[in-house]
């Protein structure tokens, strides 16, 4: 096995201040290599990308984050093997612990999962019983959109019918 530890990535601007005006995306996923091409379209477009492989780096990088609240999003997995636990309630719990707390409590957040993910996550009716700032989607460009997103507005019609679900 090969073991890689991953740091928080940081980005460097030359003019004071510009740090704090970029969007900051703080992505959970225990397999980040399967969503590169997200992730590299986020920066890209001028957003920090924090990578953390589980939901307790995911919750430290929350919790460490000063930038100005509105400018922080949320990128989770549904399920991640930690230790070889599987794991397929990772991303809603996670979402439930980010929402418990008070300086958290309205970041948008995105479940990036698997068509049967979504599946999943509709029998349960978890976007149903959570808020309207919590989205799910198994597809690729709904997550290009939510990771660059200025106001939810940009989202499309599924955030104004409330859906919860970005196809």
């Amino acid at each position: 096995y090969t073991f890689r530890i991953l740091r928080p990535q940081r980005t460097t601007m030359s003019d004071e201040g510009k740090e704090s005006e970029k969007m900051t995306v703080i992505w959970v996923d225990d397999r980040p290599e399967n969503n590169e091409v997200e992730r590299r379209h986020a920066q890209s477009e001028g957003v920090n990308v924090v990578v953390c492989r589980s939901s307790i780096e995911g919750l430290t990088a929350l919790r460490r984050y000063t930038g100005p609240m509105g400018h922080l999003r949320i990128v989770t997995d549904r399920h991640r093997v930690t230790r070889l636990v599987e794991d397929t309630n990772a991303g809603p719990d996670l979402v439930e612990d980010i929402r418990m707390d008070a300086k958290l409590a309205d970041t948008p957040i995105l479940i990036y999962t698997s068509p049967f993910g979504m599946q999943q996550l509709s029998q349960v009716k978890f976007l149903d019983s959570i808020d309207d700032k919590v989205f799910a989607t198994a597809a690729r460009e709904p997550c290009k959109r939510f990771v660059t997103f200025h106001s939810l507005a940009e989202l499309g019609e599924d955030v104004a019918r409330g859906t919860g679900r970005l196809d």
